[in-house]
């Protein structure tokens, strides 16, 4: 068996403050970084941890979160969230749901 390399990736997920309190988180590898998708509980102070993310880009999806039928439509359906995970550090994420609405509304680049 081949071994693939994964990075811890911790933070929170919150719309403008308040925090998601369910849910999960899956982390998948994009354009190019190798690894598994991870999936990891939202727990209820919307704080997250995942071990074993793929260091590089990653692409995020929320599913089962309370959230608006609007932002269940972009944020659970497709991955729209995207990061990068670096390798043998430290990743925190703060994942602001409606930040991510305004980046995708204004046509910002990932």
């Amino acid at each position: 068996m081949e071994w693939i390399p994964g990075a811890e990736v911790s933070g929170r997920i919150h719309r403008s403050g308040d925090p998601l309190t369910r849910g999960w988180l899956e982390f998948l590898p994009v354009d190019g970084a190798i690894g598994r998708l991870r999936s990891v509980p939202i727990r209820p102070d919307g704080t997250f941890l995942a071990d074993g993310v793929a260091p590089g880009s990653v692409a995020i999806r929320v599913i089962g979160a309370d959230l608006p039928a609007s932002d269940e439509s972009i944020f659970g359906q497709i991955y729209v969230i995207r990061r990068v995970v670096l390798d043998a550090q430290a990743n925190k994420f703060d994942i602001d749901l409606d930040q991510e609405r305004r980046r995708l509304s204004s046509g910002q680049p990932d």
